[in-house]
């Protein structure tokens, strides 16, 4: 159980101790049925030595490199993620029911409340590749025989081909470069969390303000 965990260490804390919490439940199973004598998963150390990763958006000349390598599968996948402002698993579990090619519009989103479920405006640079992944008799945009594809092998394919063009980032970064972005270009706070799905703190904003799709459209499109 200690290599398991061990062999983890790339992972971030909370997954760490998620398999730790998995251990436990297992080894109290065990006892339960006599399988083993001794909890042995009590002594099994979560510890995480990486230092804490400092998110780095990506600067406008790596992003023309993107544009300029658009024609790579990852490439493409990079650049929805950083004009759409979806996490990784977001995009790869969006379904093709809840895009609206016409309108110009998405629906998706994990994690919390304000994210789950939200309508993201497609941005008219990243529209063509939409186009091309859109299939109706699909499942899902990114869609595996009616399943959704596995995140790690995006997130290694993401990794190797932005690593050919000298560029060094992860796929949770292009969401950061989303929201440094749309702040850069003045877009409306509060325009700026319906998009990304952060919460919005004041009674005004989250109860009096509604953000339609076309202004939503006009802040996603500040971004160059």
């Amino acid at each position: 159980m200690q290599k398991a965990i061990d062999s983890c260490k790339k992972r971030s804390l909370s997954t760490l101790n998620n398999i730790k919490i998995l251990f436990n439940q297992v080894c109290h199973f065990a006892m339960e049925n006599d399988f083993i004598s001794k909890d042995y998963s009590q002594f099994v150390s979560v510890t995480n030595t990486n230092e804490k990763k400092i998110k780095r958006e990506f600067t406008e000349d790596e992003i023309k490199i993107l544009w300029n390598n658009s024609d790579d599968y990852y490439i493409r996948f990079a650049l929805i993620l950083i004009y759409t402002g979806f996490r990784i698993n977001e995009l790869l579990q969006l379904k093709i029911e809840n895009i609206d090619l016409d309108k110009g519009s998405m629906r998706g989103g994990l994690k919390t409340k304000a994210g789950k479920n939200r309508l993201v405006p497609i941005h008219e640079r990243i529209k063509p590749f939409i186009d091309k992944l859109y299939n109706p008799q699909n499942i899902y945009l990114y869609d595996n025989n009616g399943k959704v594809i596995n995140d790690e092998a995006m997130r290694n394919g993401f990794i190797n081909s932005l690593s050919k063009l000298g560029i060094n980032h992860n796929p949770h970064e292009c969401r950061h470069t989303t929201a440094t972005l749309l702040d850069k270009y003045r877009a409306n706070p509060v325009t700026i969390k319906k998009i990304l799905g952060h919460a919005t703190q004041d009674l005004t904003s989250s109860v009096y303000i509604h953000k339609n799709l076309q202004e939503l459209k006009k802040a996603i499109n500040l971004i160059p």
